[in-house]
């Protein structure tokens, strides 16, 4: 049951990782508009370089907040992904350490090789 509990709580780390890095493009993008923009609107070139600070400072977070994100969502698996990895490996290890399961047919190691890639294809669709 704990290892279902973690299975979940990775692959919401791994949704939040994705939104953030979402969240860090949307501002550095804004960012770049900041400080690309001409400032005809400002009156005071102090208020101007306050701007471009700002606009500077945000490029340099958003870019550190953007490489963790990035790593996290590349690194953490989504939760379907790590059901996969722990369903797949145990049944992996047991047909291993199995020798009932190891005399099976190759017909029926076909079967379920058409069954499951007929399931994958009904969840694509």
């Amino acid at each position: 049951m704990e290892t279902i509990y973690w299975i979940q709580r990775l692959g919401y780390i791994n949704t939040v990782a994705w939104i953030v890095f979402g969240f860090s493009i949307v501002s550095m993008i804004v960012s770049f508009v900041i400080i690309g923009s001409n400032y005809e609107f400002i009156d005071t070139l102090n208020e101007c370089e306050r701007w471009y600070n700002v606009g500077k400072k945000s490029i340099k977070v958003s870019s550190w907040v953007l490489g963790i994100s990035l790593l996290f969502g590349i690194f953490i698996p989504s939760e379907k992904d790590l059901y996969i990895i722990y369903g797949v490996g145990g049944t992996i290890d047991y047909i291993r350490s199995n020798d009932t399961a190891k005399q099976l047919p190759d017909k029926v190691v076909n079967a379920i090789d058409a069954w499951i890639s007929n399931q994958i294809d009904d969840n694509k669709e």
